[in-house]
């Protein structure tokens, strides 16, 4: 279960804080009672992010880019955290194929800072770091941690070179500081606004009334929603402090062999959108067509659950993105945290 008393006054460092996940885990973690703080790259802010700056203005965030060390380092001692969730990344398959430079700086370097400055440092920080679903060698297979890693495209391939980063510096008998690593599957939920995602596009295409594109209408992905997918971070940090680190999957059995079009229409039906859905013929970008991730070590060990099922997801993101307009986005998003938080009580 999520430790209330754990997570109040906690000193809290989110890396991609204005990102879709460091926003929410933010919002997640205030709840809690932490004392959170963000270090974010400018032009990078989701959606959920940007909606909340038109009311409040984010003093706890720190304009900082991961793959230049020292003003990493100082922030790190300026902040003291006791805990840190590295969430900054270049997160797209697509994005990487153009900007493979800027995918390697951000994924590969940055994650090395993070590991550099926190292995000695002055106390003890209990860090949880996000790599992906795309790490695994045989990416059809019911993976489980213990798996081969590897990729066959980029973005993958920075992913499994930061686990073994991670690996290297938890296996240094010097590094006083350990790591652990959550592979999460793919994340749904209001507030996305990231370029070339699903959920992004889909939302768009309703706003504009134009057609919606799909790259891989049948592929199948881990999806989850974001509340299930941080929880399983809150909890494998919980689990981090008290222990030792750790590596946890994070998927859905039930949710493993939707596809990106029945996800697609299902959506498009809930929003009462008549727009077509046309498929790519001519998709050159080199994707698994089939994900997977096993979780019954984060089901077993952090008593981790996924709550959410389609229906539900597809229920939160409609209401959000109905009524954000027409109430405090704030309300809203609240709600939702305060609503879930009470799941694992």
């Amino acid at each position: 279960m999520i430790d209330i008393n754990f997570w109040n006054n906690k000193t809290v460092l989110i890396t991609g804080y204005s990102g879709f996940k460091g926003y929410w885990l933010n919002l997640f973690l205030k709840k809690l009672g932490s004392n959170v703080y963000g270090i974010s790259k400018k032009g990078l802010e989701s959606e959920v992010f940007k909606a909340y700056s038109h009311i409040l203005n984010h003093n706890n965030n720190y304009e900082i880019d991961i793959s230049k060390y020292d003003k990493f380092e100082k922030l790190l001692h300026d902040i003291n955290p006791e805990i840190l969730f590295h969430f900054a990344a270049q997160p797209l398959v697509i994005t990487s194929k153009y900007k493979p430079r800027t995918t390697l700086e951000t994924n590969v370097i940055g994650t090395f800072n993070i590991l550099e400055a926190v292995k000695n440092f002055s106390s003890s920080i209990a860090t949880v770091i996000a790599t992906t679903d795309k790490v695994y060698k045989n990416p059809s297979h019911n993976n489980s941690e213990s798996d081969p890693l590897g990729s066959f495209e980029l973005y993958g391939a920075t992913k499994v070179a930061c686990e073994n980063l991670i690996n290297a510096y938890n296996l240094d008998k010097s590094s006083s500081n350990k790591f652990s690593v959550v592979r999460s599957g793919n994340v749904l939920g209001p507030g996305d606004g990231g370029d070339n995602r699903l959920l992004t596009d889909i939302i768009l295409a309703i706003k504009q009334k134009k057609n919606l594109n799909l790259r891989n209408p049948y592929s199948t992905r881990p999806w989850q929603f974001i509340l299930d997918s941080l929880a399983g971070y809150i909890l494998a940090a919980q689990f981090h402090h008290h222990n030792s680190y750790e590596i946890f999957n994070l998927g859905s059995k039930e949710l493993n062999n939707v596809t990106v079009f029945e996800l697609s229409e299902k959506l498009l039906k809930k929003f009462d959108s008549n727009i077509e859905i046309i498929i790519e013929k001519d998709n050159l970008l080199l994707e698994a067509d089939i994900l997977k991730i096993n979780s019954s070590k984060a089901e077993e060990i952090l008593k981790w659950k996924q709550y959410y099922n389609l229906e539900m997801i597809i229920e939160e993101i409609f209401n959000w993105y109905k009524n954000k307009n027409d109430l405090n986005v704030i309300d809203i998003s609240e709600y939702m945290v305060e609503k879930y938080i009470k799941k694992y009580l």
